[in-house]
């Protein structure tokens, strides 16, 4: 498998799976997207949306026929190394994310803060913000 950042030629395709997947949000074209690639074929993207006051992830697709195959965390790993600082992020699969090295944090701070269109669908309760601080 391979994990490279995405050219802009890469971007429609990276659209697209969102979409499909209804992981899409405003704004996601402008994010870093990085993508796993196996024989041509998109498994999964992350995105990366960079703040002045920090990171943030903020997108995980991984393509329905490729879950449980390793497919997030290696590409959750491979942006976490591209990153020099902390990382947050909000999400309803905390264990996921805790063997990835993030910790829950109490309160997200404001500049990962989303805007009531974003969780339309998702059950507020069930978000949680994490970080994974660089070591």
């Amino acid at each position: 498998m391979e994990i490279k950042k995405a050219e802009p030629s890469d971007v429609p395709a990276a659209l697209e799976m969102a979409a499909r997947h209804e992981m899409d949000y405003e704004g996601l074209e402008k994010d870093d997207i990085w993508m796993a690639l196996e024989a041509g074929r998109l498994l999964g993207i992350a995105a990366l949306r960079r703040f002045p006051e920090g990171v943030e992830l903020c997108g995980l697709v991984v393509d329905s026929e490729e879950r449980h195959n390793g497919v997030g965390g290696r590409l959750v790993q491979a942006v976490l190394q591209a990153v020099p600082g902390d990382v947050y992020l909000q999400t309803i699969i905390p264990g996921f994310f805790a063997r990835l090295g993030f910790d829950k944090v109490d309160r997200p701070p404001a500049f990962i803060a989303k805007p009531p269109s974003w969780c339309v669908g998702c059950q507020r309760e069930l978000c949680t913000t994490m970080l994974r601080k660089r070591t």
